[in-house]
């Protein structure tokens, strides 16, 4: 769809072309040549568009929704509310709403189909990935005894809607240097 400065310079040409919709479009053509160029057909339906509705803006649909109406949206976003985990496929099997249909529902009240995955545990070689962090770090203070000085420690927690808290030591600072110099295994630590 053309914007509306852009049809009202097609309609006016148009009418100055006498509705010959080719000598248009080689009109439009040398008026405006950054634009993209409308074809023959645009001309006629955007000025057939302004005769039969009164109006250039396009027409919202009068037609009733019948999935998305107020009582289903309820009953999704209850479902959602008392559960925040549940998946947009189990609203579908409960509610007899077509995944589809939730997820619109969904993105038109802002939710995000997307669930949170915490991936902190560890797993076969982070043990040994630590070990060699562990083994590392010595080695960069007996190089540096001050080094530690200059790394930053944080603690994350991520907080479940369940009671639990999971708490994450990360270590930021030096690394990026680190890293960039060919020490990809310190991101593999699992810390």
């Amino acid at each position: 769809m053309y914007p509306f400065e852009e049809q009202v310079d097609m309609i006016l040409i148009y009418g100055k072309c006498q509705q010959n919709s080719v000598q248009a479009r080689i009109l439009y053509s040398e008026r405006y040549p950054n634009r993209i160029l409308p074809s023959r057909q645009t001309f006629k339906n955007v000025c057939d568009k302004l005769r039969q509705t009164g109006s250039l803006n396009t027409r919202k649909s009068d037609r009733e929704k019948k999935v998305t109406h107020e009582g289903n949206e309820v009953g999704v976003l209850a479902m959602v509310a008392r559960n925040p985990h549940v998946s947009s496929r189990q609203i579908e099997r409960e509610s007899g709403v077509s995944k589809r249909s939730v997820l619109r529902i969904l993105r038109r009240h802002k939710f995000h189909p997307y669930h949170l995955s915490l991936h902190q545990e560890l797993h076969g070689m982070d043990f040994v990935n630590r070990v060699r962090f562990c083994e590392w770090a010595q080695q960069q203070i007996r190089n540096n005894e001050s080094f530690f000085d200059i790394v930053l420690f944080t603690d994350e927690a991520a907080f479940t809607n369940h009671g639990n808290v999971i708490c994450v030591t990360c270590i930021c600072g030096q690394w990026e240097i680190l890293i960039g110099c060919g020490r990809s295994n310190i991101r593999d630590n699992g810390l």
